[in-house]
Parts: C-alpha cells; structure tokens; sequence
C-alpha cells in the first residue's frame, strides 16, 4: 500500500540520517574537541528512593487523616485502607535500604491501588466511593511519582540508551515529515555529510532555513542518546535535581502557588537533561498528575439523540416521466433522523441514519393506457461525519431503498366499451404488472439519488457553517488567552468525549480523572480541575492592580458576555441594613491575587489582596481563603459560605490588629461572595429545539469539580 511505502521509506531514512549524523559528530570530535584520557570510573551503586523521598508522611497522607477518611466506609474496606496506610508508612519512613524492599513496597501499593481503582469502577456505596476516591485521589499521584523516579535511578544502561533513541528518532521522523522539500533537504543534508566539502556562500545560507534547523536538532539528539555516558557525578547530580522535584511536587501539594508550579516546571526542565532516559519515565508521571487536562466532558448519545434526532414529514405533487409514460400524482415521506456514535480514539465520530417511507399515489399515462398506481417505498441512510475539535469531516451517504410499487388499476380508450373495454383493460393492466420490477428499480434509483443528494448538501453546508460559527468561539477564546493549549475529541459506542487543557509554561495543567465517576446514559458529565479556574482567572491580569469591587464586576462582566455570547449582569453585593452600599478598594498582590483548590468537598477561593479604605489606614495584603459547599435541593443548587478564613501575609504590629484588619475583610468578601442559590435546570438549544438538562450532583474532590446533569 502507498501509505505503507512511505512509512518504511521515512523509516529507512531516519535511521540512515541517524548513522550519518553520529560519523559527522565523531568526526568533528576528534578534530576540534579535547576529552580527558583518564578512563571512565565505573557507575555508583543505586540507591534507590531513600535520599529522594522525604523521611516523614506527608501531610495530605498523614495516617490519622486517612484512618478518618476510612472511618465512613465498611468494615471491609476498613481493613483494606489499613493495609494501605500501613504501606505508605513503610514507604516513607520504613527501613527499605535496598531497591529492591522499595520496589516491593512499591508494587504492594500498585496492586492496591489498581483494586480500588475496580471498585471505584464497579457499584459501591456512597460512603464507601467517597472514603476510597479521597484516599485514591491523594495517594495514586504519589506512588506513580515514586515508581517514577525509582525507576529513572535505577534504569539499566542499554534500556536508557533505547528510551533516548527512541524519542530521538521520533523528532528526527517529525523534522523529515512536514514541509514539500523533505525529500530535497534529506538529499541534500545526506550528500554534504557524505563529502564533508568545504560550503560555499549559497549553501551555507541555503542550509540555514527552518527545516534544516529543525533536522539538525533532530540529528544532534540522536548523537547525544548515543554518545552520551553517566557518570558517579551524573548520578548525584540526577539525585539531587529529583530530590528538588519530590519536594517541589509536595510543596505545591500542601500550599498551591504560582512560584510553586514554576518550580515544578523548572524542575522538570533539569530532568529532561540529566536523566539517563531523557527524562521519559518522569514525563509519563507528570503528564499523568501535573501536566494532564484540566477540562473533561463526557456527553451521553442519549443526550445528542435529544439534541439531534427529528421526524419530519412532508407532502408533494409527483410531476415525472418515467420511460414512454408521464406520471402524475402525489406523495408523502415521512423521515426519522438520528445519531449513533462510532468508536474512535482521535475524533468524535458518528453516523447520522436517516430511515422512513414514501407512500405515492399515481397515475401514468400514455397514448395507449393509463395506469394507476400505489407505491409504498422504505428507505434507509447514513453519513459519517467526524470532528476533530474544529473541523466536522463528512464522508458521502450511503443509502438503501426498497421500492414496492403495485398496479391496482388500468384503463384504455376501450374501456367502457361491453366487448372490447375489459378485455383491453386487462391487457393493459397485465403489462403494467409485468413491468413492476422495471418500475420498482426506476423508484429505487430516483429516491437513493434525490436522498443522497439532499442529505450530502443539507448536511455538508450545515456541519460547513458550524465549523465556522466554532471558530468564531475560538477567536474570542484566543483573545482572552483561554484557547486550550491541548485538546482531544474521541468517542465510544455510547459516549462522546471532550477533553482540554489550559496550560502554559509556568503553569501546571490537571491530574489523572478520578475512578468512578460514571456519566448518566441520558445527560452529561462536566470534570472542571482547579488548575482550570486558576489559570483561567490568571489572564484577568489581576496582579498587582489596585481596582474598586465595581471595577472587577465589570471586567467579569465584560469578559463572560463575549466569552458566552450572551448578556451577563452580575448582581451587586447587598447592603446591610441600615447601611450605605459601599464600592471597596482592592489591591491585588503581585502575585496570585486569585486562586483556587477544590478539596474536601469544597471549592476554596483564595485571595491575595490588600484594601484601601477612604476613613481608616488601608489593610495590607491578606490571604482570604472562602470555601463554599454545593448542594442540590429543590431544583436549585445552593451555594453555601464556610468559615472565611484571614491571615496575614507579613507579620503586623500586633494580634489585637490583625484580628481587626481580619474582621473588616472577612465582613467585606462575605459581602462581596453571599450565599446563593441557582435554578439547577440548564437549557440547551440545537435548531429550534430545547432539551433541559437538570444537575443532579456536584462533588468536589481531589482537585476535581464534578458536574453531573442528565
């Protein structure tokens, strides 16, 4: 196959590159590089996670904490989660001298793991999915980061060496395959290794363009995965750069920052250079818990069925020829359109079936008869249709007919007459019959082509018009710097699934979705990780400004009608009685002046700011943390406010005057953040039709907010 042919072609070519590349370097090494003669000293021993992980708990897995969280489910699970507790405790703070005790520890814990994993997959209890997804979502992210670096420390030689390779000649694939002068930049590239000349002016700026760069990149990371030997003092550099990920990893964990994911970030970044693999387990781990999506939707097809699927039907005048007869009459079609969702891991894809009957009463005339007919005609339809996230694909339609048409009648210029007419009438009718199948075929081909053609047009220029309309959306979310750096469409046999991410840099992305969580066969499942909030509220650009209550309101304001294409009016906060509305005077900090951290069962809004008052000396920056627990009751979701906590980020004067200045702004974000409560029925529109949606549940665990609507 053609396909075929050119991956094995551009294999061979990256390989041969690959061999070309490392002569080259060798060669330009031994000319112009200097290496110190004495030989190598042999490799360190492994040590294993010892001087890596921390010697104590961490916090968020303190045993008292966990054995509370395991209070609520039964007996058995009890037990279960004990055995777990007692492995963490091995593991941090255990005497496990050798890698091999990590790893059984480690193992242990997988095992368990992936056994809460099933259950929290099958049918629990609420108590009991709730202890063990708590327990799960603090703990799987820790044993994965610590099976990660036990194994970067401990990676034989040759398997590091294949791992860089690996990902070495991937990119170098990547730079072959892109641009329409490949071939020309492989040739070429290719004959000036091969005669090491001298360049000249033409094609030293020849070989300096974009794809060419890219190749050399490319050719550089192969010679280095396999040119590149550790030594003892790689190894303890690579100890240390870990021992600054592990603590990195749990400070964040305990207090989330912007400095802090900047940390992991930069971390990261000295992982991918001294770490034997280039860095390839330890990605896998953090791509799983700090670098993952932050938005997850998973829409049911019995909820696109209730978006998409109609009946129509529809009555016409028949007005044909069909062979030597003209054909008039009427009829009616009655058609169903519905969606059935197709397997797909790298598009949502699905089939749009459209099936029904056409019923025709006619007549044909011709010079010597004319015949009447009834028709009643089946019909079945489909076109695939794929997305990608910003483009719908159509594929043409295939369609089935079966045409039944049945003669009850026939007349002649004899009919009437009491010799003649019958005999005639019969005659004519007998030879309608026997061009039932002539008509029946001629049917068949009218209606499959009058389908296909009215659902390739209709369905090509409306999927047409809203790719456009989503790139609209797209537009403004780029405006804002909210476009998802990453994002992938996919789909099951029942299931459409979106997922994205807001990431950049400096900042840190989702975590692995938590276990358990089923989505209703007729609604929706909405997952919104904290990360998402944070980095949304991030391009506010907030930081370091000084803005009245007002103000905000209005860039939120502002900012959610264009994002919503719809008029949003904020309320404003109510005064209390007996007291004039005020318009308060924030100064954001420097940095992150909004945060948020989804834990417990709350969704904690964290606020770094100061406030100027007109009367009063102003109030230094505070951190104001406002916790807020969902609740659905009388189809309304109901926002209530827990302790608002206050404290202050430089030390004052005095208690007596942080409890003051702790007092104004606890009463002022209790003002500005009430308690609320909303209609838990959402309406979505497609066409002219609205299906309502009403939110059953919201959970808040594990860094994850949880919507379910159905």
């Amino acid at each position: 196959m053609p396909t075929t042919q050119a991956h094995v072609g551009r294999s061979w070519i990256v390989r041969v590159c690959g061999v070309a590349a490392i002569a080259a370097c060798t060669w330009l090494g031994t000319q112009t590089w200097g290496f110190d003669d004495e030989a190598p000293s042999e490799a360190a021993p492994a040590i294993g996670l010892r001087t890596v992980l921390p010697n104590e708990v961490p916090d968020s897995l303190d045993p008292a904490d966990l054995d509370d969280i395991l209070a609520t489910a039964s007996e058995d699970w009890q037990k279960k989660g004990n055995e777990i507790v007692e492995l963490v405790i091995k593991l941090y703070e255990g005497d496990l001298p050798s890698v091999e005790a990590q790893e059984e520890v480690i193992g242990e814990l997988k095992t368990k793991l992936s056994a809460v994993e099933r259950a929290l997959n099958g049918t629990l209890s609420d108590e009991n999915k709730e202890a063990l997804g708590e327990l799960y979502g603090r703990l799987a992210p820790r044993v994965r980061l610590a099976d990660a670096v036990l194994d970067t420390l401990t990676m034989d030689e040759e398997e590091a060496r294949a791992t860089r390779l690996s990902a070495a000649y991937s990119k170098l694939d990547d730079a072959l395959d892109g641009p329409e002068e490949a071939s020309e930049v492989v040739a070429s590239v290719l004959a000036k290794l091969q005669s090491r000349g001298s360049y000249s002016d033409e094609l030293q700026e020849f070989t300096s363009r974009a794809s060419f760069r890219s190749l050399e990149d490319a050719l550089a990371d192969v010679s280095r995965a396999f040119t590149a030997e550790y030594s003892p003092q790689d190894q303890a550099t690579l100890v240390q750069v870990l021992v600054d990920l592990v603590e990195a990893v749990e400070s964040f964990e305990e207090e989330p920052t912007k400095a802090g994911s900047q940390a992991i970030r930069a971390t990261y970044r000295r992982i991918r250079d001294v770490a034997p693999d280039g860095g390839a387990r330890l990605t896998a781990a953090l791509r799983a818990d700090q670098f993952n999506y932050n938005l997850f939707i998973v829409a049911s097809e019995g909820l696109l069925r209730r978006l998409l699927d109609e009946s129509r039907r529809e009555s016409s005048v028949v007005r044909d020829q069909v062979m030597e007869a003209y054909v008039a009459g009427n009829q009616w079609t009655t058609t169903r359109v519905s969606v059935d969702l197709k397997p797909n891991r790298n598009t949502a894809r699905f089939l749009l079936k459209v099936s029904g009957h056409v019923q025709a009463n006619t007549r044909g005339y011709t010079s010597e008869a004319t015949i009447s007919t009834v028709g009643y005609h089946t019909f079945n339809a489909s076109k695939a249709v794929s997305f990608d996230g910003h483009v719908f694909s159509t594929e043409p339609a295939r369609v089935g007919v079966n045409a039944n048409n049945r003669t009850v009648g026939a007349t002649t210029k004899y009919s009437g007459l009491p010799l003649f007419g019958r005999i005639a009438d019969n005659i004519a009718y007998k030879e309608a019959v026997s061009r039932t199948g002539q008509a029946n075929a001629y049917t068949s081909r009218r209606i499959s082509s009058e389908l296909s053609g009215r659902l390739n047009r209709e369905t090509d220029s409306e999927f047409a018009k809203a790719s456009m309309k989503l790139e609209e959306r797209y537009g403004v979310l780029r405006e804002y710097g909210l476009y998802p750096d990453a994002m992938q469409f996919s789909s099951t046999e029942t299931q459409l699934r979106i997922q994205a991410r807001l990431m950049q840099d400096d900042e840190l992305g989702g975590t692995r979705a938590l276990p358990g969580m089923k989505s209703p066969s007729d609604g929706v499942l909405i997952h919104v990780h904290d990360s998402l909030l944070t980095n949304s509220v991030e391009r506010l650009d907030l930081a370091g400004k000084t803005m009245t209550e007002s103000e905000v309101r209005a860039l939120l304001e502002e900012r959610l009608t264009k994002l919503l294409d719809r008029e949003v009016d904020l309320p404003e906060p109510e005064a209390e009685e007996g007291e004039e509305p005020s318009d308060n005077t924030l100064v954001f900090d420097a940095e992150d002046p909004v945060r948020f951290d989804i834990e417990e069962g709350m969704l904690k809004i964290i606020i770094r700011a100061g406030l100027q008052r007109e009367n009063a000396e102003p109030i230094p920056t505070q951190v104001i943390t406002v916790p807020l627990k969902f609740s659905i009751a009388d189809g309304q979701i109901v926002v209530t406010r827990d302790n608002v906590g206050v404290k202050p980020v430089e030390r004052p004067s005095s208690v007596a005057e942080q409890i003051a200045r702790a007092n104004v702004m606890r009463q002022n974000i209790q003002r500005a953040l009430p308690e609320r409560s909303f209609d838990a029925t959402l309406e979505l529109e497609q066409g002219n039709r609205r299906v309502h949606l009403t939110v059953r549940n919201i959970t808040a665990r594990n860094h994850w907010l949880t919507i379910q609507a159905r």
